[in-house]
């Protein structure tokens, strides 16, 4: 009886071991995150484009510039974790598409054409919803989980999101752009960071 409950016991972990290798679902999680990361980032690629196109003559007068904050290509803009009462959050206003947030670009007037209308601006993932954020142990350097945008001369911009899942990192090798664990989109992938 006790040699059979073994053999039971152990066929169930063989399986679960099997099951777990074969669905590992820590990587489906990172990929999962990954996707959303893309996705953000190509939300917020087709908001500038709009902006840009519908903004051409305004940002020609300012020496080409996006913005009157950008320095051509000498500023990388994000939102940072702030300790606000002892815990770590986004500051409210960083999310704003009025050019007050962590893009400093007034896409709100997409908005008011009707194109691309974004309420707020992304976070990565492991940020939304989340006031308290712990360190994980299974990433390493958690505060580059951001997403930068670096505006350049002539409506040129580069935004980039980190990536951790196996597809992710085959993606964002893959981009066209310089850095190997960042996926990059925009119109000069050649712009810091």
């Amino acid at each position: 009886m006790l040699k059979k409950l073994l053999l039971i016991t152990l066929a169930l972990l063989v399986i679960l071991a099997i099951g777990f290798v074969v669905f590992n679902p820590l990587e489906r999680m990172r990929e999962s995150r990954d996707t959303e990361r893309i996705n953000d980032l190509t939300s917020l690629k087709k908001a500038i484009d709009t902006y840009i196109s519908n903004n051409a003559k305004d940002i020609a007068a300012t020496s080409g510039l996006l913005c009157s904050s950008c320095s051509s290509g000498k500023e990388v803009f994000s939102y940072r974790l702030v300790k606000i009462n002892g815990t770590k959050t986004v500051e409210k206003q960083k999310l704003f598409v009025n050019a007050t947030g962590w893009v400093p670009l007034d896409l709100a007037r997409n908005s008011r054409l009707g194109q691309t209308p974004l309420k707020i601006l992304p976070l990565d993932p492991l940020e939304k919803g989340y006031t308290i954020r712990t360190k994980l142990p299974f990433f390493s350097k958690d505060e580059d989980f951001v997403y930068t945008f670096t505006a350049g001369i002539d409506n040129k911009y580069k935004l980039t999101a980190k990536l951790v899942s196996k597809k992710g990192l085959e993606k964002a090798e893959s981009d066209g752009g310089s850095l190997e664990n960042r996926i990059e989109v925009g119109t000069d992938l050649t712009l810091r960071p």
